[in-house]
């Protein structure tokens, strides 16, 4: 018998598991579909507007605000802003759709590996009803309830920490960008005509590149966060949200900052923003860590006591 419930208790962490695949590939199709039509939808934008998109492929982020918004007064237009908005857009949009069939080629594969999970389950569980019936022992259905009880709370706890890490990787990315946009002195229609150092171009590629990485680690963070709202009913579907509109929200402080700020300043305190809100969802998920383990100690010690009693 003992053997048997561990066998039960293993291929139902697994099946665990498979579900939680099974949620991310159902939001992969939806996420995939979306990207594939703001691509196109982008597409149709850039084709109308003024500029040559091949000519504007390769350029580092300062030269393309260069380009796109001109002089001061070509900067006023709306057109341009939206033209601007429209080509960064679809080239992060490109990479994340990559990213995205990427990750839904090797979860299906892990998925269809797994095909016959619930058969191999429901046949234990078969048997374990037979053998639990000949013996006519209500101690081991109780035993069997709590055990499973307990995995769900261990799931839960992994599957929290696992969104918890992907937050610290954010956090990590967002602080690097802060400290590169707090040295970027070369920005804006004032000083576009002046020669940017060496210096001050390394540090604009590096925080292109690492907003890139931040959507990336976002869109992540966002799905952990949604997989723990289906699976365990933690609502966190206005930080969602927020974190999604990040590459929107700081393209647009970017434009604002060339034209109005002169410098970067109103995209450093977005930034600064979303690392805070990451923080304050880290830590009301440590907090959920916290009770999740109370409960898992409570049911534990419940186990306990049914096998002391038992005589």
């Amino acid at each position: 018998m003992h053997q048997l419930n561990k066998e039960i208790a293993t291929l139902y962490k697994s099946l665990k598991r498979k579900e939680k695949i099974g949620i991310r590939l159902d939001n992969l199709k939806q996420l995939i579909a979306q990207k594939e039509l703001q691509i196109n939808n982008l597409d149709k934008r850039l084709a109308k507007e003024l500029a040559d998109v091949t000519k504007l492929e390769g350029r580092n982020l300062h030269s393309l605000f260069q380009t796109v918004l001109g002089d001061k007064a070509q900067q006023l237009e709306k057109e341009r802003q939206e033209y601007l908005n429209a080509f960064i857009h679809k080239k992060g949009a490109v990479q994340d759709l990559a990213e995205l069939k990427k990750e839904q080629l090797m979860l299906e594969e892990t998925y269809s590996s797994q095909f016959n999970i619930e058969y191999q389950l429901e046949k234990l569980l078969d048997q374990k009803e037979i053998q639990l019936l000949a013996l006519n022992h209500d101690l081991e259905t109780s035993i069997l309830a709590a055990n499973k009880r307990i995995i769900n709370h261990q799931n839960k706890i992994e599957e929290i920490k696992q969104a918890i890490t992907e937050g610290k990787h954010t956090k990590k990315i967002l602080r690097k960008m802060v400290m590169d946009l707090n040295q970027v002195e070369d920005w804006g229609a004032s000083t576009s005509k002046r020669n940017s150092t060496a210096k001050n171009n390394q540090l604009i590629k590096k925080v292109e590149r690492d907003t890139m990485k931040a959507n990336k680690f976002l869109q992540r963070y966002e799905e952990e966060l949604t997989d723990l709202s289906i699976h365990f009913r933690i609502d966190f579907s206005k930080q969602i949200n927020t974190l999604r509109n990040f590459l929107d929200e700081f393209v647009d402080s970017l434009i604002t900052d060339w034209i109005i700020k002169r410098k970067i300043d109103n995209a450093m305190h977005l930034v600064e923003h979303i690392f805070d809100k990451i923080s304050r969802i880290n830590g009301s998920l440590e907090q959920e860590i916290t009770k999740t383990k109370l409960f898992l100690e409570s049911e534990e010690a419940q186990k306990q006591m049914l096998l002391i009693k038992e005589k």
